[in-house]
């Protein structure tokens, strides 16, 4: 679904859906680390909403021709945060749960408002590549392959001895990366969270439009 699609169309829907994927992830990131008392986002610039201070550009580009990507990762320096083990788990959760809640909000209004976006191709096309998008960060920033946000909580739920051992891989990380996409198995993995996404999301949503009609 992420990988045999891409197209000059393609691209030029998943622009503006990645630069706010990635916006909105990464300042995610720098507004937690600040609420759990961390001023090294805020002091490198990276408490905003501009678009043009969280781009990778070599990540965006291979979002838009391969299907995953990255943004530029947000500076903090655990050791200032107020709950050092609470403060690493949530501001490792807080990009990737953005990008779900953006997918969540994407199929939302893709299913209560169908009739009328149906009748869109444009928009109707945009919404399924911002869901499908907002998925892929969503589990591609949850493995546990570092720099991934994933590792850090794996870190988090290891031994001191073991995390050391884990942090050995961590300048493998990007040709771990590269050699599951290259096997396709980046591909599956995606799909499978995509099936499970959809699955749950239209149970939610079935049982909203039971109560709705019961109202």
């Amino acid at each position: 679904m992420f990988f045999n699609d891409f197209s000059l169309e393609e691209a030029l829907y998943r622009i503006p859906v990645v630069i706010i994927a990635f916006t909105l992830h990464e300042f995610m990131h720098a507004y937690t680390a600040d609420r759990f008392g961390d001023p090294t986002p805020r002091s490198n610039g990276r408490l905003t909403l501009n678009p043009m201070v969280h781009i990778d550009w070599i990540g965006f580009i291979l979002i838009l021709i391969a299907g995953f990507g990255w943004a530029k990762p947000v500076p903090t320096i655990p050791r200032n945060y107020t709950n050092y083990k609470k403060g690493r788990i949530m501001v490792s959760l807080a990009g990737p749960l953005t990008n779900l809640v953006l997918a969540f909000i994407g199929l939302f209004i893709l299913h209560f408002s169908h009739s009328a976006i149906s009748q869109s191709f444009i928009l109707l096309k945009f919404l399924n590549v911002f869901v499908s998008i907002n998925v892929v960060l969503f589990a591609f920033n949850l493995l546990p392959v570092p720099p991934l946000d994933g590792a850090t909580l794996v870190e988090m739920a290891l031994s001191p001895r073991a995390m050391e051992t884990y942090r050995k891989i961590k300048n493998y990380g990007i040709m771990i990366l590269i050699g599951l996409s290259f096997l396709g198995i980046l591909s599956y993995y995606f799909n499978f969270v995509y099936f499970i996404f959809i699955k749950l999301s239209n149970w939610i949503f079935y049982g909203l439009d039971y109560i709705i009609g019961l109202l």
